[in-house]
């Protein structure tokens, strides 16, 4: 009897025992992450580039060369590795201001550095970028003053122009403005500078940046010149109304890929509503404009 006691006492260690190891097999312990807090990157340019106004909205997170995902900024985010790697954030944007087009912005550098990573510890970072090497910026404008480069009329009524205003800016001392009403309600403008060694091969991409506010929709596009300079206008991208200082990475490369002309002109055209719309007049906003390719 106390033999028989013995042999089930041994089997029912036995048995815990196997069932616990079969129940760790089957559930293991979840590994408990370490944290990275990023936080919005930080710009900076050089005087000829520009101003330092970005809209970077991602961070396309990589750690020890594994891409853990594109993350909405400020962002926390659980990493299942340990020890020391090395981080790498690429600067991401939303692509002609759509959210659903994100996208690494080609023309800002990556940032990285060593970091140790440390189950259930938070690393904060603050990224920084700049705008890489060999760029070509085939317009800045600023709006510094009255001599800028919007001042090519082509909708044939003087009342609709930019204008220079000190009042209000993205950054610096002023803006341009464009003021439509009923009886003044169409602006058709392009840039006096025609630019003839933007890409329309595909080699770089080409990327118009500028800040903005607008109480309509603006169109946005390029007027293109033929050998003859004959100008043809397309307005193939846009920015809807938005009360608050706003900045837009429009990619000019398809367009100019389809158009294949000589030369080209920065253009804008707005139209003031003829229904749904309460005000007397309006205003748009705008500054920092730049046409951005990589160097061939």
């Amino acid at each position: 009897m106390m033999m028989t006691q013995h042999y089930k006492w041994i089997f029912t260690i036995v048995f815990s025992l196997l069932y616990f190891s079969a129940c760790e097999i089957i559930n293991p312990a979840e590994q408990i992450p370490a944290y990275l807090k990023i936080e919005p990157f930080d710009l900076t340019t050089r005087s000829f580039e520009g101003s330092n106004t970005s809209k970077i909205t991602d961070a396309w997170v990589y750690v020890g060369g594994e891409l853990l995902g594109a993350f909405p900024l400020p962002a926390t985010i659980p990493v299942l590795q340990e020890g020391t790697k090395e981080l790498v954030i690429d600067p991401g944007i939303n692509e002609n201001g759509i959210e659903a087009l994100p996208q690494i912005y080609p023309f800002y550098r990556r940032y990285s550095k060593m970091i140790n990573l440390v189950s259930n510890e938070t690393i904060n970072i603050n990224p920084t970028t700049k705008y890489k090497e060999n760029l070509t910026f085939a317009l800045i404008e600023n709006f510094e003053s009255d001599f800028h480069a919007l001042k090519e009329d082509l909708d044939e009524d003087e009342t609709t122009i930019v204008e220079f205003f000190k009042g209000e800016a993205a950054s610096g001392i002023g803006s341009g403005r464009i003021v439509l009403t009923k009886e003044n309600p169409l602006i058709i403008v392009a840039s006096l500078a025609r630019f003839e060694n933007l890409p329309t091969d595909g080699s770089s991409q080409v990327y118009l940046e500028m800040d903005y506010k607008t109480d309509i929709i603006l169109e946005v596009g390029l007027r293109g010149l033929n050998s003859s300079g004959f100008g043809v206008n397309s307005f193939t991208r846009g920015v809807r109304p938005n009360s608050e200082w706003n900045k837009v990475y429009m990619n000019l490369t398809e367009p100019l890929a389809e158009s294949q002309l000589d030369a080209y002109k920065l253009a804008f055209k707005a139209t003031f509503p003829s229904t749904d719309f309460s005000q007397s007049e309006a205003i748009i906003l705008l500054d920092n404009i730049k046409i951005v390719y990589s160097k061939l």
